[in-house]
């Protein structure tokens, strides 16, 4: 759907193309996308000259030197096409209004959402469907629209942008844009922000946007202008569009979730979350993660458990099929994979090892993604993932707890697991040397009892309370 920029480009290009030329007649094929009555609509147009088109948030707003105008609103799909007079018409095209010099307009939208509303000069922004279309941010020198419009919406700030009745013009493309440039979380609650956000958001709305403008807006999937006319400021984008890309700014991954079904794309580490602290959780294999896990579950906290997770998908019909797809040598038994037999694949297979591992971090990532918009009302959330790092999750945590264990408890309990000592000690040697000590906020030593453990882990808890 074009946003402010493309409607913007639109109206200077439909400007450039239909100054004080006059309408002669209209053609309507398809009626339901006129808000109008057929006749009137089509007698009131007769013999109206054009003035220019204008915009009005992302709506075109034809003018006309007498006191009507015709509100357009393209939707997905709709655009329009000027055509000489012997040009035929084109499948999708929903009205035809000639002109005084041998051409004609034509609205084509292959979707068939775009609207058409005539309306009178002095009364349409009080009429459908402008009035209940707020000003668009160029229209707006003070934030406190913004702060005053969103004060009851608990609602993420990535969809209080997009709609439309506090600040039009704005949509999926240029919200993730602007709120990546005002370092703003989408899924932070839209009236939790400081009046420094909302200036930011403004601000950066302002300049975002005129920047895409003076590109003639972003030529995504299927927005033209018109035939053979492209934007190009899609090459600037910084987040839409660019999952597991690096983030131009600190390099890691952009993610990309979906909030009331629309897609949105963001940098973990420059975009942080207001209200939520996310404590990653990671350690060798038999440092007590499982028992980690557990007493978050007691205390009341919610804890992603990427273990469970991964134990999970290794049942999953999908997923077991596409990990046999991509490496053969993969063992099923009863119906999922043989963990142990991966265990060898890990150790035997350094090409697999990576092979498996690249396929189910993204879709560990994904679950993440998950976990926390389903939980973001929480003042805590744990994610353990032993391989935190590796699976470039570390970008979501705002804090970070290594588990380590003495040597000779550690190596107690891995004796203890299926005979395959050797091969967990590799694995967790693999483990440290991807261990990024740099990035680790806290370490606790799990070599005495679980009683001991859970009173780190209060204590650990009431740390972090009190430095939020």
């Amino acid at each position: 759907m074009p946003e402010l920029p493309e409607v913007e480009t639109i109206t200077r290009h439909l400007t450039n193309l239909l100054k004080n030329k006059t309408i002669t007649d209209v053609l309507i094929i398809r009626e339901k996308n006129v808000l109008n009555d057929k006749n009137y609509f089509v007698d009131t147009l007769k013999n109206k000259k054009i003035q220019n088109i204008t915009r009005y948030g992302k709506f075109l707003v034809f003018n006309f030197y007498q006191e009507i105008k015709l509100i357009v609103h393209l939707r997905m799909e709709g655009k329009f096409f000027l055509r000489k007079i012997d040009e035929p018409f084109e499948k999708h095209d929903i009205a035809i209004f000639y002109l005084n010099d041998e051409t004609y307009l034509a609205y084509n939208d292959t979707r068939k959402f775009g609207i058409l509303k005539l309306c009178d000069s002095n009364t349409y922004l009080t009429e459908t469907p402008l009035k209940n279309v707020g000003p668009d941010p160029f229209m707006v020198d003070d934030y406190h629209l913004l702060k005053d419009g969103y004060k009851n919406k608990i609602i993420p700030i990535k969809t209080a942008l997009l709609d439309q009745s506090i600040i039009s013009g704005i949509g999926n493309i240029y919200a993730d844009e602007i709120l990546f440039k005002s370092k703003i979380h989408p899924l932070n609650k839209a009236n939790s922000l400081t009046d420094e956000n909302y200036k930011n958001i403004l601000n950066n709305a302002k300049i975002i946007l005129q920047k895409a403008i003076n590109e003639g807006g972003s030529t995504i999937k299927s927005y033209h202008p018109d035939k053979g006319v492209n934007g190009n400021f899609q090459v600037h984008l910084n987040v839409y569009g660019r999952k597991d890309e690096n983030c131009r700014e600190c390099n890691y991954p952009i993610k990309r979730i979906f909030i009331n079904g629309r897609s949105s794309c963001y940098c973990p580490h420059c975009q942080k979350l207001n209200n939520t602290e996310i404590i990653g959780v990671l350690g060798p294999v038999a440092s007590g993660k499982t028992t980690f896990c557990n007493y978050i579950n007691e205390l009341g906290y919610k804890i992603f458990n990427a273990d469970k997770c991964v134990h999970d998908l290794y049942e999953d019909k999908a997923i077991i099929k596409k990990l046999k797809q991509l490496v053969p040598s993969i063992i099923i038994k009863d119906n999922k994979i043989d963990r142990q037999e991966l265990l060898k694949t890990f150790i035997d297979s350094p090409k697999d090892k990576k092979i498996i591992e690249e396929y189910l971090y993204k879709i560990v990532n994904d679950r993440v993604n998950e976990f926390i918009i389903n939980n973001i009302d929480r003042e805590l959330l744990f994610l353990e993932i032993p391989l935190l790092f590796q699976a470039k999750c570390d970008e979501y945590c705002d804090k970070i707890v290594l588990l380590t264990i003495d040597e000779k408890i550690q190596k107690e309990r891995l004796l203890k697991r299926n005979g395959q000592y050797e091969s967990y000690l590799r694995i967790n040697q693999s483990f440290y040397e991807q261990l990024d000590k740099n990035k680790i906020d806290y370490v606790i030593d799990n070599s005495s009892t679980v009683n001991n453990l859970n009173k780190k882990i209060k204590s650990l808890i009431c740390d972090i309370k009190k430095h939020q």
